[in-house]
């Protein structure tokens, strides 16, 4: 499934609801991400609310928050402090984060990755295919996928890290301004606006859509809504906007979820 959230505020998904994940709540929203079979959304007001999956999923720490970022079977937060705060399933040990000052944070298949205040990364939880192996260097954020990880150096290069079964870390060279990492394919976004996708294209996900360059204009030059949230990442966690959501694959060890295909 798939979510956003309208210039109004108001939180719409779409997409495959047999567990409840797009029926979103009435209210406004800063910003809203959707994960596995479950979804969470950042109320205005701070306080995160969740939907659909297991009861552990939307079982929310209390607190005000600026952050949210949904995975398959665990979520995380990051409070006004920096502090992250993480719930639901916890095998591999997603849910321990370090303690630290993040600025960004993405929740990915059983790991994730967030930047430290300092522009340093972390990833923390499954590392069985090296996907927690956060590269050293200075950072603008990063985006945890499937089995792989993906970061914006501040230098607007791309690096990639974990399985890459699929070639979803093969980057292409370039300076970028955005990425995301999927379940077995990466897009990003280059400073023309041009995007740019890699990785497993089994149905077309890599596919990404060609437009010829305009002139810029006031509308252009805003910064776009994106899946997730308004004119911010997905999770207002990155800044790392992902021009287009990829298809969520859901844990194959959750009986309340559906597998997603091998090269997806």
């Amino acid at each position: 499934h798939s979510c956003a959230v309208r210039e109004t505020g108001a939180a719409e998904c779409w997409g495959s609801n047999d567990l409840g994940q797009a029926d979103a709540p009435t209210g406004s929203f800063r910003s809203i991400s959707a994960g596995g079979a479950h979804t969470c959304a950042l109320r205005e007001s701070g306080e995160v609310e969740c939907w659909g999956g297991a009861a552990a999923l939307v079982d929310i720490p209390s607190g005000r928050y600026r952050v949210v970022s949904a995975g398959v079977a665990h979520s995380c937060a990051l409070d006004g402090s920096g502090g992250a705060t993480c719930w639901g399933a916890n095998d591999s040990g997603p849910r321990d984060a370090p303690p630290d000052a993040y600025r960004t944070m993405s929740v990915g298949y059983y790991h994730a990755c967030a930047s430290r205040e300092s522009a340093g990364l972390v990833c923390w939880g499954n590392n069985d295919l090296g996907q927690a192996d956060a590269p050293s260097g200075r950072f603008s954020g990063a985006s945890a996928g499937g089995g792989h990880a993906c970061a914006l150096r501040e230098s607007g290069e791309i690096v990639c890290w974990g399985s890459n079964d699929l070639g979803q870390t093969d980057a292409p060279a370039g300076i970028y301004a955005a990425v995301s990492a999927g379940w077995g394919h990466t897009c990003a976004r280059r400073e023309s606006g041009e995007v740019v996708c890699w990785g497993s294209n089994e149905y077309g996900q890599a596919d990404a859509p060609r437009r010829e360059p305009s002139a810029p204009s006031a509308l252009a030059s805003r910064t776009p809504a994106r899946c997730g949230k308004r004119g911010r990442s997905s999770a207002g966690d990155m800044n790392i906007p992902p021009p287009a959501c990829p298809p969520t694959c859901a844990d194959p060890r959750n009986e309340a979820a559906r597998p997603c295909s091998p090269n997806g």
